[in-house]
């Protein structure tokens, strides 16, 4: 009986040196939520002029940083020039396939290499007359530079696209519409300068 009663003493104390973090207490503890750092970023000037576009000319913006000011402000002007064609591409492509579907019979098609070949054509052309519109260089605490750029088209594509687009329809034995053709380049050049406008 005693060795039994010293065994239960022994548990019950080793049952206590084993310490566990107390709850916290809910009830009455304050709330606390995590700091708010947030800050709200503005858009440079160059990047502002970038959404700002005249008729059908098309603007991008492009920005690089780098230890060496000439580099980062040819970076930030490539860089440019890759979100125009980019932009060309994706609108031409929109105006294809606006047109395309009130031209042809579903059981009509061309050759998506020969009409891709016909894009990147344009967005190339486009490309090769851009002009610098905007350009801002930053000197950052690290010593190297930040440059930002904002390019712009200086002549209307819509007579590289429809021509494109004449291309293709003397291909698949359609007539060309011209009146539907402008209608879907204003249609797909608005809703690209309302997609720009939304990004503000």
């Amino acid at each position: 009986m005693f060795a039994l009663t010293f065994a239960g003493l022994l548990c019950s104390s080793c049952r206590t040196k084993t310490a566990y973090a107390p709850y916290p207490n809910y009830a009455g503890a304050p709330q606390q939520f995590p700091a708010n750092n947030k800050v709200e970023e503005e858009l440079d000037d160059c990047e502002k002029e970038s959404m700002q576009m005249e008729g059908d000319l098309l603007r991008a913006y492009g920005s690089a940083i780098d230890h060496d000011r000439d580099f980062a402000r040819q970076s930030a002007a490539a860089n440019a020039r890759a979100q125009m064609a980019s932009d060309i591409e994706a609108l031409v492509t929109n105006i294809f396939k606006n047109y395309r579907s009130t031209t042809t019979k579903d059981a009509t098609s061309t050759s998506s290499a020969d009409r891709q070949q016909d894009i990147t054509s344009i967005a190339e052309q486009v490309i090769s007359r851009t002009t610098i519109i905007c350009s801002k260089r930053y000197r950052l605490p690290d010593g190297r530079y930040e440059c930002a750029v904002c390019i712009g088209m200086v002549q209307s594509a819509e007579e590289a696209v429809e021509n494109a687009v004449l291309s293709e329809d003397k291909k698949l034995g359609v007539r060309f519409d011209a009146e539907q053709f402008r209608k879907s380049y204003k249609e797909e050049l608005e809703r690209y300068r309302q997609n720009k406008a939304g990004q503000l």
